[in-house]
Parts: C-alpha cells; structure tokens; sequence
C-alpha cells in the first residue's frame, strides 16, 4: 500500500505495511504515544474500541506534509490563529471536532484583562460549523473538562442563550497573532 493512496484513517495492519513493520510493533507505538501525551510513538485515534491512525499524521511524520501552520484569518478579531504540535496532540486527545469548536471560538474571541473571552451561543456555533448544537453543547463540555474553556456566565439549559467563555488556548498550542500589514 502506498500511503498518498491510503485512506484518511488507516488501520494498525495497514499502517504496518506502510512502515514496513510488524502489527504488534504498530501497537506497541500506539501506546508509546498515548503513554507519552504524543510526544514519542505513532498517533492514533479512538473510535469506539477500535484503534485508528490518521493518514495526515503519517504523513507528516514522513516529512511529507507542511507542519501546522497559520489558519484562516479570524473575521470578528482580525487576528490568525497558529497550532503548534501540541496542538495535533491536543486534538488527537479530544477529538478533532472538539478542536474545531475550540478554534472556532477562538477566531472569534477578543483579548482582555480576563484573558481571551469570546461570547457565543451553541446556534452560533453550529451554524458557522456546520454541526448541531447538541454536538457543540457535548464538545464544549469536553473543552471545559480539560480546563481550555472556562465558562464565565451562569449556565442554563438553552441552547440558544449566549454563553461568556474565558479560553486557554496556550493549553491546546493554539495562539493568536495580530494580522499583518503589508507595506
């Protein structure tokens, strides 16, 4: 198998082939990883008890991917966001949807004297995401567990209201860069 032709998650006998090692040895760096918060060993991804390796990840690994880099421009706070490896390790842990949702407020955040805040509602969010607000609800919950988002306004069961969120981005390896001007 080669891997430009391999699918986007692969499996532990594929990525074997891949490699050119044994199932076991994937295995065995699979929980080098998990055991390592990502910095040694193969990344994986859980689905349900099935153990999956993300193509992109091999990929950079082998050097054949650009490192993660500027995203796009922030609308609201004219600002980009950069990920760092901390951050494909961050969104390996809890999910990448919870990541995007993460990035999602963070583009759309102002810095203060709190930290960086950003007022959203779960609508908001799934509208601009694509994704329902029950699945926002659920990722945020996930973000606020890990202690990257810190929910600042009283918390009701609407999924409409806007919440106020102080977000801990230097946590997720995510930060936020002014635009810069061309001259």
């Amino acid at each position: 198998m080669v891997l430009a032709d391999a699918p986007d998650f692969l499996t532990m006998e594929e990525t074997a082939e891949i490699l050119r090692i044994g199932r076991n040895q994937v295995y065995e760096l699979a929980r080098v990883w998990r055991a390592s918060d990502g910095e040694r060993g193969v990344p994986v991804v859980e689905f349900g008890r099935r153990l999956r390796v993300p193509k992109a990840a091999l990929m950079r690994l082998a050097g054949l991917a650009e490192p993660l880099g500027p995203i796009v421009p922030a609308e609201r706070a004219g600002c980009q966001l950069r990920l760092d490896a901390r951050a494909l390790r961050f969104g390996y842990r809890v999910g990448s949807d919870a990541l995007l949702v993460l990035l999602d407020l963070a583009a759309h955040a102002t810095d203060s004297s709190e930290g960086t805040v950003v007022a959203a509602s779960y609508r908001d969010v799934a509208r601009r995401l694509g994704i329902s607000k029950d699945t926002v609800g659920r990722r945020i919950a996930v973000l606020r567990r890990v202690g990257v988002v810190v929910e600042r306004s009283e918390h009701g069961s609407d999924r409409f209201e806007v919440r106020r969120y102080v977000l801990h981005l230097e946590l997720a390896g995510v930060t936020r860069e002014p635009p810069t001007v061309a001259a």
